[in-house]
């Protein structure tokens, strides 16, 4: 077709303008093959797990990590050996005013993180997502995107880690299933050539479809007990392990479903007596006695936290109690009179 054209030309053309001409159509065919870059993307998750529990007592902002997305790259061209590689990795929806790369998600107060993870650097093939000027500077960033100098030839690959977190935005979050999980496509191009000459891959940073938080824990409803145990006589107790009038109160208890509470009592334990305490050296103290402590009616064991019970499977706010028996128990044959007090402390924990 070209030959065909120039015998309708005018006999004055010179050869040397026939020349330019095909130059200049020479030049035209090959710049497509100088910017022709292709890029593919397998992504895995190295913690396949959809279930979260977030404990109710953690501090606002917290986050959780709960994925970590292997993204492994593969690109071809005939020229992007020793060039730059720009990804400019885009979100399809904005994250939350003031918290970069912090997506809102379908559950009130619960919040959705996608940060690249700079201790496992992309295969050691010179990456870099800190976006300097001689990497991504004429693209707008969203705080995921990063930049690869290829010397691996003609075939260029490397992995880039994501880390997905959930963020913990208000005291009182929903729990449920999040499935408006942010989505994240890629317009990837060789640096000089700029992002007019690029392509797009979709599902970058992919995670499952759905996500399902669980908020995990208890509140205590009072942080204190004071037993009163009252006047004992001194000839009401016979013998050793004779105990006083028992006092009972509660331990209450706000809880989220299927949580297992466990209790811990510190105190100085009377040895050889399960669950009794010294009394505290006050002036004229007794001696002979000490407190024994009860937990649902059973000694407790100082020191070590025991599961005392578990919720129900379902349900919001749900009333929990653990019963503390306070009693006098004798420790030695012989009682004398006297203040016979005693302190302990309480740790409750949740699994």
């Amino acid at each position: 077709m070209f030959y065909s054209k120039l015998i309708k030309i005018k006999n004055n053309i010179h050869l040397s303008q026939l020349s330019l001409i095909g130059g200049g159509l020479a030049l035209l065919m090959l710049s497509p093959s100088v910017a022709a870059i292709d890029c593919e993307i397998t992504n895995s998750n190295e913690i396949p797990v959809t279930n979260f529990n977030l404990h109710r007592n953690m501090p606002i902002n917290h986050s959780e990590l709960i994925l970590k997305v292997s993204n492994d790259f593969k690109c071809e061209g005939a020229n992007i050996n020793n060039t730059y590689i720009d990804f400019e990795v885009i979100p399809n929806i904005s994250n939350i005013p003031g918290l970069p790369n912090i997506y809102q998600t379908n559950l009130r107060g619960i919040g959705i993180k996608y940060e690249i993870d700079n201790s496992q650097y992309y295969n050691n093939v010179g990456c870099n997502n800190q976006l300097a000027s001689h990497y991504i500077s004429n693209i707008t960033t969203t705080g995921h995107s990063f930049s690869c100098h290829n010397t691996q030839g003609t075939v260029f690959a490397t992995d880039v880690f994501s880390l997905v977190s959930i963020v913990k935005l208000d005291a009182n979050h929903e729990v449920g299933r999040i499935t408006n999980l942010p989505k994240f496509s890629s317009n990837y191009f060789v640096y000089d050539k700029g992002p007019a000459s690029g392509k797009t891959l979709n599902n970058i940073f992919e995670t499952p479809d759905f996500l399902v938080i669980r908020r995990n824990g208890c509140t205590l409803d009072s942080n204190r007990l004071d037993f009163n145990l009252g006047k004992n006589q001194q000839n009401d107790f016979k013998r050793i392990g004779t105990t006083g009038t028992p006092i009972t109160k509660q331990i209450p208890l706000t809880c989220d479903p299927d949580t297992k509470y466990f209790l811990q009592v510190d105190g100085v334990a009377e040895p050889n007596h399960p669950g009794v305490m010294k009394l505290t050296s006050d002036p004229g103290a007794a001696t002979g006695v000490g407190v024994q402590l009860l937990a649902n009616g059973q000694p407790v064991e100082f020191g070590r936290a025991k599961q005392m019970g578990t919720s129900a499977a379902s349900g919001n706010n749900i009333k929990e109690t653990i019963d503390i028996t306070a009693q006098y128990y004798q420790t030695q044959n012989r009682v004398t009179p006297g203040p016979a007090n005693a302190s302990a402390t309480f740790t409750m924990t949740y699994q």
